[in-house]
């Protein structure tokens, strides 16, 4: 039987100054993000879902979202922003809502909002 090697925590470029500012000490790295035909920097705290990368159910969503512009959105449980952060940078007339329980995701949702 094959033995999988462990990995260790992949390496992300700093996290921004604002990012620090905003998250202190549990300010992670920086993830960049392309979707929707842009590019977005997300600032990641430790001990939040998939803060090594965007993980792949994201990735899905975003490459097969309904066509059209969307009215509103609501993002439950949207930890950093991975996900309707790109949906509402790419239709602003959009009313997006994103809503998390963990303290700190709402930090770095609201700090990557900005």
């Amino acid at each position: 039987m094959r033995r999988l090697k462990r990995r260790g925590p992949a390496e992300l470029p700093a996290p921004s100054p604002a990012a620090r500012k905003a998250l202190g000490p549990y300010a992670r790295g920086r993830l960049v993000e392309k979707a929707l035909g842009q590019t977005l920097a997300l600032d990641v705290p430790w001990d939040v879902f998939s803060s090594q990368r965007i993980d792949d159910g994201t990735l899905l969503l975003l490459k097969n979202l309904p066509e059209g512009e969307p009215r509103s959105l609501l993002d439950l449980g949207c930890g950093y922003g991975a996900l309707g952060l790109p949906i509402a940078a790419r239709w602003p007339s959009a009313r997006c809502l994103l809503f998390v329980l963990d303290l700190l995701a709402v930090a770095a949702s609201a700090h990557n909002a900005r």
